[in-house]
Formats: structure tokens, C-alpha cells, sequence
């Protein structure tokens, strides 16, 4: 929900500048004014409530975080359970040994080969947050970071939270009837 908020033309302000790719980049302390597909997935998982890496400003990086973290499906053992969405997308741009890549978000699949992502420094001027549909067997795509079944800390303490506030609730609901009912029976 995060990246199709931002669907359309971001760079408001000049080549790879707008006033919402430089907030993508304030979460790493970066001046915008460079590639910023990535810094785009990062701020969509942060706004989200975060995952299982701290993201970044480079695609194969963002790939390298989501296999150090043991959530990520090389291209060549996707499975359609991969292919959730909100699950994001990694591919490799112009030379395989070059750190340029690419980077985007499922948004759906159709169960056999082809997805639809969305993604920031892309579309026909490369300015735009863009729906773009693909194919699984792209050569440039490199796989898939998971974050489906992943609950972001701060919502699982909070549900944790809460799970204890309606335990507490209940415990003294169950005081005030068990002292009530002491309460009549003495007078």
C-alpha cells in the first residue's frame, strides 16, 4: 500500500530530485540527486513498520541483506509462494559483476510466470513510480527477499502489549465480580 501511494512522477525538482525522493533518502542520511529505486523499497518497508534488514541505497545490497537475514529465493528456486506480494524483487543491471541493480515490490502474480511489481526510478523518463509487469524468467532477475510471514517488531510487541492489557482487563473484571459477590454475601 506504501509504494502504490506513490504511484507517478516523483522528480518534481530535477534528474533523480523530488521532494519525495528526498525523503526516501533522509532515512540514510543521503542527499538525493542519484538512482533511487532502492531508497524508494527501503522507505515503503520502513513506513510499513520495517523488516527483516535495514534496507538501503543499492538493489544488490538490499539482495545481500535479505540473504544474510536467510529470507532470500535465488531466481532459479522461486516458487509461487515466493511470489507474494509485497514481497520485493532484485535484479541485476548491465554487468553481472558491477554493483548496479534493480528493485521492486510485488504487487501481484499470475500463479505461472508473470508478476507485476512497482517500482521507483523506473517508467518511460525513469522518474516515476511505475507499475511494470515482468517474467520470471528475466535473465537480469536475480530473486526475491521475503517478507511475507514476517511481523515487524514494533507490531508484534504492540500486539503483545495488548494481548496483556485484555488478560489485565479480564483478571480484574473477575476481582470486582468475585469481591462483589463476597461483598453481598457478608452484608
Amino acid at each position: 500500500s506504501r509504494a502504490r501511494a506513490d504511484l507517478g512522477p516523483q522528480e518534481n525538482i530535477g534528474k533523480n530530485d523530488g521532494t519525495r525522493i528526498r525523503e526516501y533518502f533522509q532515512h540514510f542520511n543521503s542527499p538525493a540527486a542519484q538512482d533511487w529505486c532502492a531508497a524508494a523499497v527501503s522507505t515503503w518497508m520502513i513506513e510499513a513498520g520495517g523488516g527483516p534488514i535495514s534496507g538501503g541505497l543499492g538493489a544488490k545490497n538490499i539482495a545481500t541483506q535479505f540473504q544474510s537475514a536467510g529470507r532470500w529465493v535465488p531466481k532459479d528456486k522461486i516458487t509461487p509462494d515466493d511470489m507474494t506480494p509485497g514481497n520485493i524483487v532484485v535484479w541485476q543491471r548491465g554487468d553481472p559483476n558491477s554493483w548496479h541493480g534493480h528493485i521492486g515490490v510485488i504487487e501481484s502474480y499470475d500463479g505461472r510466470s508473470t508478476f507485476t511489481s512497482i517500482e521507483g526510478n523506473s517508467g518511460p523518463k525513469v522518474d516515476s513510480v511505475v507499475r511494470n509487469t515482468h517474467s520470471i524468467s528475466e535473465p537480469s532477475l536475480l530473486g526475491v527477499g521475503l517478507l511475507s510471514n514476517y511481523e515487524p517488531r514494533e507490531k508484534s510487541k504492540a500486539a503483545a502489549s495488548e494481548q496483556s492489557n485484555k488478560l489485565l482487563r479480564i483478571a480484574h473484571c473477575y476481582q470486582r465480580l468475585a469481591c462483589g459477590s463476597q461483598f453481598t454475601k457478608m452484608v
